[in-house]
């Protein structure tokens, strides 16, 4: 595999694949989207419309992008006219992770208020709020079975009933925040923190089957290859 360099500037917060040849990257100190060309490593566009630092990218069907910022709001984007098509609002705080749900319809939010937020694309309206991590909320995702689950800087993983605000469980083991999860094709969960580790989840026992202790330092992400 080939690695591509593209010089930015500043610290990059977030970089996401447009599909098309191009990447969107949010910066440190820069509250616009910056379209990068691979090609070429050029900037050929920005989205503008955000009052602070972008943290979060996430990529739609036809052309579109979702973007969290710590101005709190999540905007939903036209890649190819850089125009902005709706502005969800309601976080009381800066605005970490976005996750697109399999339906089409529907997202979910992870935030420094310590909410995992419901949102439909087409009405821009929250549906859900659900509350019970202690501190902020780090990563967020849905499983193959419908449930979702928060990853949290109060150092649990907690686990919410898909048709309501309901906390079905909540994993502890992570001795940090939890920045990172993800599922395997076998239905476990997969989990990085601030801890320096990566911890493996049965995700019908919520018990940590592994441990794996490589890293030196946070994990802030994870993929499945």
């Amino acid at each position: 595999m080939q690695s591509e360099e593209i010089r930015v500037g500043f610290e990059v917060n977030v970089a996401c694949s447009l599909g098309d040849g191009t990447v969107a990257v949010g910066r440190l100190y820069n509250n616009n989207i910056s379209i990068y060309s691979i090609e070429t490593k050029e900037r050929i566009g920005q989205l503008k419309g955000h009052t602070g630092n972008v943290y979060c990218l996430k990529l739609l069907p036809n052309n579109r992008l979702l973007s969290g910022s710590h101005d709190y709001s999540i905007i939903l984007w036209d890649i190819p006219s850089r125009t902005i098509i709706s502005r969800f609002q309601g976080h009381k705080d800066e605005v970490r992770r976005l996750c697109v749900l399999r339906n089409g319809t529907h997202f979910i939010s992870g935030s420094w208020d310590c909410t995992v937020r419901l949102w439909n694309l087409d009405s821009g309206q929250c549906e859900r709020i659900s509350r019970g991590h202690e501190n902020s909320v780090l990563s967020v995702i849905e499983l193959l079975d419908g449930r979702i689950l928060s990853g949290s800087e109060d150092k649990t993983i907690k686990v919410w009933n898909p048709d309501s605000e309901t906390c079905q469980a909540t994993w502890e083991g992570h001795e940090r925040g939890v920045t990172s999860l993800v599922e395997l094709e076998d239905g476990r969960v997969v989990s990085g923190s601030q801890d320096f580790t990566i911890r493996v989840w049965d995700a019908s026992t919520g018990l940590c089957t592994r441990t794996i202790q490589a890293h030196t330092g946070y994990i802030y992400c994870l993929c499945v290859l």
